[in-house]
């Protein structure tokens, strides 16, 4: 695989100079990660259903052209991310799980989503990813495809909560029912029609002050800042499968959590 080569950005060579800049090299994706993604593809299109299993690793490495090694490699992150099964003497099984509830180190998946009862979808479906750059790199998705977006209001009895943004890639978002989006959450969903499990969170907030749209379902003034919250989950592998952007209500919102010490958390 050729790596592909970045312009190099334009230098002025001073008198004496004996070096001009060299220019970087994008990094390749692994051939590994490669296979990976894509029998997740087709595990999550249910291409593999009729059967419910993978092709043995022999298929897979004359499909592919990659060696038994490579193979194994993809099947691992695979296992990983409890989409399949391995045993010694049967064959690869594909593993269906539905929202699985676990711990979290800092507090419970649940707590992050919050104690929402109503939610008004304001746009649902793909979009350009070259309009989202910093989602699309995320989330893996190159400039010319498309990223699968939900924008909602989440209410409580108090008013407007929140004005939530979500990303996922395009295959999970096919993959959920519409006409339960309005009622439920995104990941919930992704975990349970995709197979996939989110092992862990990222959260960054900060303040600012919204943009139009929300500042007006927010029930905001022209100036008034308010909390911003981002959160991207990750498989157990390490692998995103939804980036959230939210703009909170600086009275209606609230998100306790609980930190521990990391041998005390252990056994929660």
């Amino acid at each position: 695989m050729t790596d592909e080569i970045a312009s190099p950005t334009p230098h002025r060579i001073a008198r004496g100079t004996v070096d001009a800049p060299k220019p970087r090299k994008k990094k390749s994706i692994p051939i590994n990660a490669q296979v990976f993604a894509t029998l997740r593809r087709r595990i999550i299109s249910g291409k593999y259903a009729k059967t419910g299993s993978l092709p043995p690793e022999l298929t897979l490495m004359r499909e592919f052209k990659v060696s038994r090694h490579t193979i194994r490699t993809a099947l691992h992150k695979l296992v990983i991310d409890g989409l399949i099964e391995r045993r010694r003497g049967t064959r690869t099984t594909i593993v269906r799980r539905g929202f699985s509830q676990g711990s979290w180190s800092v507090g419970s998946l649940e707590a992050m989503y919050g104690d929402f009862y109503a939610a008004d979808d304001l746009s649902v479906g793909p979009v350009p990813a070259k309009q989202f750059p910093k989602e699309a790199s995320l989330l893996g998705v190159g400039k010319d495809g498309s990223l699968f977006r939900a924008v909602r209001v989440m209410r409580t009895a108090a008013g407007p909560q929140s004005y939530s943004t979500v990303f996922t890639r395009p295959e999970f978002g096919a993959a959920v029912p519409r006409n339960l989006l309005a009622s439920q959450f995104l990941l919930k969903l992704i975990e349970e029609y995709c197979g996939l499990r989110a092992a862990r969170a990222r959260q960054v907030a900060w303040a600012a002050v919204p943009p139009p749209p929300a500042r007006r379902i927010l029930e905001l003034n022209p100036d008034q800042p308010t909390v911003v919250l981002e959160r991207t989950f990750f498989t157990r592998s390490g692998e995103p499968i939804a980036h959230i952007h939210l703009y909170c209500h600086p009275r209606n919102y609230r998100l306790v959590t609980d930190f521990y010490r990391e041998h005390d958390a252990e056994g929660r």
